[in-house]
């Protein structure tokens, strides 16, 4: 029975019992009619209180969902304030390799331009050479293919790092 209709049988009740004080109708025993109504007034309290009780949890439940919703924005700000740092931290390293690059490439220009630029001071005089190597070179016999390429190869390394 709804809280409405309850409240609407008390009010009825008390008008049959001030009915009964003024003598209009005494065709009943009020202390019946009393009895009902505390009864009916106990059950409202009791919906009150259990109302009551469910308000109190439902603001328990809602505090504790306005923290986890708090909880999870603070979340959602420190994974973007991660996001910023690790952005400029990438853009920063981005930023330095391609200068280093940079000055690598200008660098290495720098180097091509001045051995352009100075030719007879960076080319060895091949009289020089010939005169320095010559005789080593002339003892060594040209290769046929008969013994291993290695040790050819390594005879002339040897004449080529003496000099």
């Amino acid at each position: 029975m709804a809280l409405q209709d309850i409240l609407r049988n008390v009010g009825t009740a008390l008008d049959q019992v001030e009915n009964y004080i003024d003598g209009v109708d005494t065709t009943f025993n009020p202390k019946n009619t009393l009895n009902g109504i505390r009864i009916s007034l106990t059950t409202v309290r009791d919906h009150m209180q259990r109302y009551a009780q469910d308000a109190i949890n439902l603001q328990g439940l809602l505090y504790i969902a306005n923290g986890q919703i708090n909880n999870l924005m603070n979340d959602l700000t420190n994974t973007r304030n991660d996001v910023f740092q690790r952005t400029q931290l990438l853009n920063l390293t981005y930023n330095n390799e391609a200068n280093e690059h940079h000055r690598w490439e200008l660098n290495s220009r720098q180097i091509i331009l001045n051995l352009q630029n100075n030719l007879l001071a960076n080319k060895a005089n091949m009289a020089d050479v010939n005169q320095l190597l010559g005789l080593q070179l002339a003892s060594l016999p040209f290769y046929d293919g008969q013994k291993e390429p290695d040790s050819y190869y390594a005879k002339l390394r040897t004449i080529n790092e003496s000099a």
